[in-house]
């Protein structure tokens, strides 16, 4: 979410409706109506849009995860996930280091910084998430 983006949708969406737009010469407005919209505004932006990964809950809670297309990934992913824990070496599975997984471990990787040189390797990892929606409930509501 870019601040200056929202503050220019909400100052002309404000216009419309006559509302006072001034400002203190900082970041507060004047009006305290229009003080208390412009913080809904914020709330709303920040709850709609991606967030940036380093806000993600780590306690395993299923969330989406996305990434934003880059060189290497032309058109970025998004995809379900959480956060796993690292997990050392057991006799029949490979530790990885922490990080985020997608659910179907198609995309995002956790790395591997420790073992065997062959087997370590960078994971990686999401730079947005998000909540998941509610999922439907009956007769698609």
């Amino acid at each position: 979410m870019n601040i200056e983006d929202e503050r220019k949708r909400f100052e002309a969406w404000a216009r419309q409706g006559q509302w006072a737009i001034h400002r203190n010469g900082g970041e507060q407005y004047v009006n305290t109506a229009t003080e208390h919209a412009w913080r809904g505004w914020l709330a709303r932006a920040e709850a709609e849009g991606w967030r940036p990964i380093e806000s993600a809950p780590r306690d395993g809670s299923r969330i989406m995860l996305g990434y934003k297309p880059d060189e290497d990934h032309e058109f970025g992913f998004v995809g379900q996930g959480r956060w796993w824990p690292s997990d050392d070496d057991g006799p029949d599975n490979m530790g990885h280091d922490a990080g985020f997984m997608d659910c179907n471990f198609e995309f995002f990787q956790c790395g591997r910084s420790f073992g065997h040189p062959d087997y370590m390797g960078h994971g990686l990892q999401p730079t947005h998430w998000q909540p998941l929606p509610a999922p439907p409930k009956e007769d698609g509501e």
